[in-house]
């Protein structure tokens, strides 16, 4: 059952996550102006890197939007990993 829920969450997840925090920028522009952004992830995704790593941060500095909290340490890398993978299918198909 559990395996069944965490398959489910890591397909919806990204839908929620995508778009998270985005600077009203293309990620081909922050690439070619040298943005922080595009920096901080060597310029490979560097939109989809960040609403990603956003919403898990906000989720780990504010526990009660943690939607994930019954997961166990194994279980939340393997979901953090499925997710950023995810995220940025999206926008690559987007």
């Amino acid at each position: 059952m559990l395996g069944t829920l965490l398959a489910h969450m890591h397909t919806r997840a990204p839908q929620v996550i995508h778009d998270f925090g985005h600077p009203g920028l293309t990620g081909d522009f922050l690439v070619a102006t040298s943005h922080p952004l595009a920096l901080r992830y060597n310029d490979r995704s560097p939109l989809e890197n960040h609403h990603a790593s956003a919403a898990f941060t906000l989720m780990a500095e504010r526990p009660e939007l943690d939607a994930f909290e019954g997961l166990s340490r194994e279980q939340r890398i393997a979901f953090r990993k499925q997710v950023g993978r995810c995220t940025c299918g999206l926008c690559a198909v987007a």
